[in-house]
């Protein structure tokens, strides 16, 4: 079943958590499929390789399925993966065949 990543934004932001958010839209629909456990090691390489721009924010991995960025206690980022629920297309029944 195809999944999908349902974003949330918070008001207060960083460029970490729009990073985030661009690659989860990319990963939505496409080839490139990332999980959580990807998105939150993509967040802690970003932490140690720019310590002062990223001081204060947490990645809590609250499930296999959500995620949550923090940063000084204010959420800046929610992203939950979510099954795409297909409708199933209803076919005509076609009297002309019997």
């Amino acid at each position: 079943m195809e999944k999908t990543y349902r974003v949330t934004r918070f008001p207060k932001s960083s460029g970490l958590a729009d990073e985030v958010a661009l690659l989860c839209t990319k990963s939505n629909g496409r080839d490139l499929k990332l999980s959580i456990a990807d998105l939150e090691g993509y967040v802690a390489c970003n932490m140690i390789l720019y310590p002062h721009v990223n001081s204060g924010v947490v990645v809590s991995k609250i499930s296999d399925y959500h995620l949550i960025i923090d940063q000084d206690s204010q959420p800046l980022l929610e992203v939950v993966e979510s099954e795409i629920i297909e409708n199933p297309i209803m076919d005509i029944y076609d009297q002309s065949s019997n």
